[in-house]
């Protein structure tokens, strides 16, 4: 047994699912039925009301945001020696404060099992406090035990209803939130893992509809079945989640433990994780299996359940591809020329403008001047910032960062990977702020992610990986360019077939690749090559007949509403 401390017991009771409609594709192999189904559906869809589009949409659903810290939610039943390491490790190792936190009073009764679990897993100097919450409850005042946990484990007796009643809504759910914004752990098993968990399942009589609790909700956008086997069981959670399609569920196999780290799931122990998130109108059931430490990304799958429950995207029919005022800069990545930046300055307003530069990152704060803010001002800019946030509420709300957008004259998005554009600034006040600054004649520029995500449609939008070009969650851009979508690195990195593929499964959609040091400036709805690669064009015939594609080299235009090259 590893020593640890015990301190005293107060009173009495102390993803392989890649997006749905790309794998149909794929499984159709040569077969085109169900690209030309796909087809006729669209030009069917022409001459009947198509869904609202809006670029900008205040009224898109509100993602849900990363944690600072961990989950563990492990299926019923007592947690494995693996799973304690694993939460003892997260917590802080040799240095680990742990409270093991008894939800009801049953709980304590049954608590010799994992008290002892928990001391022959604990490194050496982890301190180890047990808690009752009904005890603490009927006190005042702050708790300062849970205040300096590192990491505090849940433990439950039979009854949900009662555990739940304890923590939900009470000062508990706040320390707990507290320990995870800290960058501490929470954990549990059974009902305790249900109660993370932003929605409750609650079963009725089969002429109900299921209904829904409100849990703690630091598994954010999701419902947790701790038992997931047996036909039944799994038959009455895959109704639950139909009738609560904004949740995502997860079904956890016995023996399996569902870790989450700030946004990416994983899985661990010898069973599985089923993810569903429910069918609607225009997508089928989304189903992801996670086994044998598979990864997944929380905040996409949920992304994916509450789009399905707004407007469908993208809609059957889209607006021509047109720029209505301003210029954009369509970069493919690699070097791109300093004649071109110099024109992207002139464009903005001239030297003395303000130029705005969006990096593409996960960090926080960025430390230190980017290569591209520097490049600005050897052209002579003189008036650069470097504009940044990951907090949305910053991107909708303060006056000074938005005052920035409404002054500027040039934008420029920052290479990396595009998602990250979308976490930060999709549907917030700045996004509809960019959209003004070529309203009002500006320009907006960027290379490789920075192209992507100007347009309607994002491709490879994917936080675990960039090879998906068909990524459901992240499958809306910024929409400076409507009706299309661009691809970057186009014939360095081979990907004339996944922009095939977005065309056959979107066919209202142009699709554009850029090769490296190649630029496309769009005016109105004219798109003009500049350097030393070339631009393609795919996009289905207006007959319905099938892909046409044209190659653009330096010089060349294409008219992207009449869809062909023009003089």
């Amino acid at each position: 047994m590893a020593p640890c401390s015990i301190i005293g017991i107060l009173g009495d009771e102390t993803l392989r699912f890649r997006a749905d409609i790309r794998t149909m594709t794929i499984r159709a192999g040569a077969n085109t039925l169900l690209p030309l189904c796909t087809f006729l559906l669209w030009v069917g869809s022409l001459s009947l009301a198509s869904a609202a589009h809006a670029q900008f949409d205040p009224a898109a659903p509100a993602p849900i945001e990363k944690l600072r810290g961990s989950l563990i939610l492990v299926a019923s039943g007592n947690p494995t020696a693996a799973n304690l390491e694993m939460f003892s490790g997260l917590a802080g190792g040799d240095k680990a404060n742990i409270v093991l936190l008894f939800l009801d009073a049953e709980a304590k009764a049954s608590a010799a099992p994992i008290i002892r679990l928990l001391q022959d897993n604990l490194p050496r100097g982890a301190i180890l406090t047990l808690l009752s919450a009904p005890e603490l409850l009927r006190s005042s005042g702050p708790h300062p035990q849970l205040e300096s946990a590192t990491g505090v484990w849940m433990w439950c007796g039979k009854s949900l209803a009662a555990a739940r009643s304890k923590v939900v809504k009470s000062s508990l759910e706040s320390d707990l939130r507290a320990v995870v914004n800290r960058g501490g752990v929470v954990g549990g098993s059974g009902h305790a893992a249900v109660l993370l968990g932003s929605d409750v399942p609650v079963q009725t009589s089969s002429s109900q509809k299921p209904k829904s609790l409100p849990g703690i909700g630091l598994l954010a956008g999701s419902a947790i079945e701790p038992t997931f086997e047996g036909k039944d069981k799994k038959d009455e959670f895959l109704d639950w989640i139909r009738a609560h399609p904004d949740v995502v569920g997860f079904g956890l196999e016995p023996g399996t433990a569902l870790l989450l780290r700030q946004r990416y799931l994983r899985c661990a122990g010898p069973g599985r994780i089923h993810i569903t998130i429910a069918g609607n109108d225009t997508r089928p059931t989304r189903t992801q299996t996670l086994s044998g430490n598979q990864t997944g990304d929380l905040i996409s799958l949920s992304r994916s359940a509450r789009a399905r429950t707004h407007r469908p995207f993208p809609p059957s029919r889209l607006p021509e591809p047109k720029v209505t005022s301003g210029t954009l800069l369509l970069g493919g990545g690699g070097n791109i020329s300093r004649k071109t930046i110099s024109r992207f300055i002139e464009l903005a307003g001239g030297k003395d403008a303000l130029l705005l530069f969006v990096p593409c990152m996960q960090a926080e704060e960025i430390r230190g001047e980017p290569g591209f803010v520097g490049l600005l001002k050897s052209l002579g800019a003189t008036n650069v910032r470097v504009f940044h946030t990951k907090d949305r509420k910053k991107a909708s709300e303060d006056r000074s960062f938005l005052d920035l957008v409404r002054k500027a004259g040039g934008i420029w998005f920052g290479g990396g990977r595009q998602w990250n554009f979308v976490d930060s600034y999709q549907h917030t006040t700045t996004h509809k702020l960019m959209h003004e600054v070529l309203s009002r004649g500006g320009v907006i520029g960027g290379s490789s992610a920075g192209a992507s995500i100007q347009a309607d449609y994002l491709g490879r939008g994917d936080p675990l990986g960039n090879t998906n070009i068909i990524a459901e969650g992240y499958e809306e851009g910024l929409g400076f360019l409507t009706g299309v979508a661009v691809d970057q690195h186009f014939s360095r990195r081979g990907r004339e077939p996944d922009l095939q593929l977005l065309v056959k499964t979107y066919p209202q959609v142009l699709g554009i690749g850029l090769d490296e040091s190649t630029v496309l400036w769009v005016t109105g709805s004219r798109g003009t090559v500049e350097g030393q690669g070339t631009v393609t064009f795919i996009h289905h015939k207006r007959d319905g007949s099938l892909l046409e594609r044209a190659v653009l080299k330096d010089g060349e235009s294409f008219d992207l509403a009449a869809r062909r090259e023009t003089e």
